[in-house]
Order: C-alpha cells, then sequence, then structure tokens
C-alpha cells in the first residue's frame, strides 16, 4: 500500500522591535502627520520610487509600516494584496499610503490617482479604511522635501 505525504506551507511573521534614533510620530490623523511619518521610513536620496504603508489602530496611533515595493526611477509595482497583507497581520484598522517621487515634484501622476481608487476599494471589501495618500517629492537640492495629500487635493477617491 502507498503512503500519501502532504505537505502544507508555513508562513511565519515576526515583529522586531528595534531603537529609532528619534522616536516616530504616534498618531497620523492628518496630511501632515501622514508626511512626518513617512519622510522619516522612506529614503529621500535613494533615485528609486519606494512604496510604504502605516498601519493603524481605531486611535489612528501608528501599529508599524512596511516597505511594499521598491521601483525604478519613475514607476513601484503596488499589488493590495502586498499592502493589505501587513494591514491584516498587523490588525490594523486604517492604513495610510506614502511613496515617493525622486524627481522632486510629488504631483500625483494618473496612476498615482488610479493606484489610490484601487486601494481604497480594496481596504473596502477588507474593512480596512485607507486614510490618505501621501506623495513626497524628493529633494534634488539642499531645498526640503515637498509633499501632496491626496486626501486633500481629491477627497472624492476616499468615499
Amino acid at each position: 500500500m502507498r503512503t500519501l505525504t502532504h505537505y502544507v506551507r508555513e508562513a511565519r511573521v515576526t515583529w522586531q522591535r528595534r531603537r529609532a534614533a528619534e522616536p516616530l510620530p504616534r498618531k497620523v490623523n492628518t496630511p501632515a502627520a501622514a508626511y512626518e511619518y513617512a519622510r522619516e521610513i522612506l529614503p529621500l536620496d535613494d533615485p528609486r520610487e519606494h512604496f510604504a504603508v502605516i498601519a493603524l489602530n481605531t486611535r489612528h496611533e501608528a501599529l508599524g509600516y512596511y516597505v511594499t515595493s521598491i521601483g525604478t526611477a519613475d514607476a513601484a509595482l503596488v499589488h493590495p494584496a502586498e499592502v493589505f497583507r501587513f494591514a491584516l497581520l498587523s490588525h490594523a484598522v486604517s492604513v495610510a499610503l506614502a511613496h515617493t517621487h525622486p524627481s522632486g515634484d510629488p504631483q500625483p501622476s494618473t496612476d498615482d490617482v488610479h493606484l489610490t481608487r484601487r486601494m481604497v476599494e480594496a481596504g473596502a471589501i477588507l474593512g480596512i479604511t485607507v486614510l490618505d495618500h501621501v506623495i513626497i517629492g524628493c529633494p534634488t537640492t539642499d531645498a526640503p522635501p515637498r509633499y501632496h495629500a491626496l486626501r486633500e487635493s481629491a477627497p472624492q477617491l476616499f468615499r
């Protein structure tokens, strides 16, 4: 008689606490707060786009963050499964999205707007609210970085 062996995939998630040079802002309840948090976690001197999700609890306090994608000079491949996997594993009620524009111009592209709409729709299905999507223009000179909050410029995306 032949014995069948079945294999099951097992995923392990580990949480690691680390000391930050300075404490990250805990409350992420405004576009400015999302920008300040994202500015601390995303590299502003890298010539590639970086996309991150910030997981939030019911009081909009940051539970953690995850850089879901590191792309090219003008694009980053982002999929809702990657974004919301982290949010679900973090037991997040809401998220803030952030990414960099190495060109220095924080204005959203058409793809940025479509991505935001897609994330809001995916979050609604899962019961996780997308609070904002902040785009940081990485400075090419000594000027401070600028940001663009889609919640402020296109609030209809978040309904």
